[in-house]
């Protein structure tokens, strides 16, 4: 067997999230060892080609089928940087809306720009009014700030609320064990909990 296919094959596996080389030389031993192993890497990529990121909204959806997302009729909007982090709202059990996903986050030193991402098909989804709320779930970094002050400034003046995920301490966590801009944050956006 030629070095280099085995090689090739060990880089592929590399490219996946969190996948280091070691562990992306045992998955390509399994592989070749196990037949069982190989058809259902093969079943996966044919399954690959029947699925697409909707143009209008970031959701995956079988092709040439409608978006359950866009047909969908609830009243909030949840704006997501990435798949992963609308699987991470949904699975709260606290939002039941719908979900735009950007696919990134606005980063003009890695190339990002508004127009890479789908920002665009989010503000003439707003200017349609369907909505009560918009709700961003952006991460708390500058990247996220600018993505999400960006789209506030290119919105027309629609009928909606926009609300942002809370920011402020990780549960069980004290305050000196966090950086600055974190406790500056969970101090200013303190909410009262005292009886009227």
């Amino acid at each position: 067997m030629k070095k280099d296919a085995l090689r090739k094959l060990i880089e592929n596996f590399k490219l996946f999230p969190g996948i280091s080389v070691k562990y992306a030389e045992k998955m390509v031993s399994a592989l070749i060892q196990d037949e069982k192993l190989q058809k259902a890497l093969t079943e996966s990529v044919d399954l690959l080609q029947t699925i697409e990121k909707c143009p209008q909204c970031g959701w995956l959806k079988e092709k040439n089928e409608t978006c359950e997302n866009c047909s969908s009729n609830r009243l909030s909007l949840c704006v997501v940087e990435n798949f992963n982090d609308k699987s991470a709202i949904e699975k709260t059990g606290f939002f039941s809306g719908t979900f735009h996903i950007l696919g990134g986050l606005i980063s003009p030193l890695e190339g990002i720009l508004p127009e890479n991402l789908l920002i665009e098909p989010l503000i003439e989804n707003l200017r349609q009014e369907k909505y009560e709320e918009v709700f961003f779930a952006l991460p708390a970094s500058l990247e996220g700030d600018a993505t999400f002050h960006y789209i506030i400034e290119a919105l027309p003046e629609v009928h909606v609320k926009v609300s942002r995920i809370a920011r402020g301490l990780p549960s069980g966590s004290r305050p000196s064990q966090m950086d600055f801009e974190t406790i500056s944050r969970a101090v200013r956006e303190r909410h009262n909990v005292s009886e009227s």
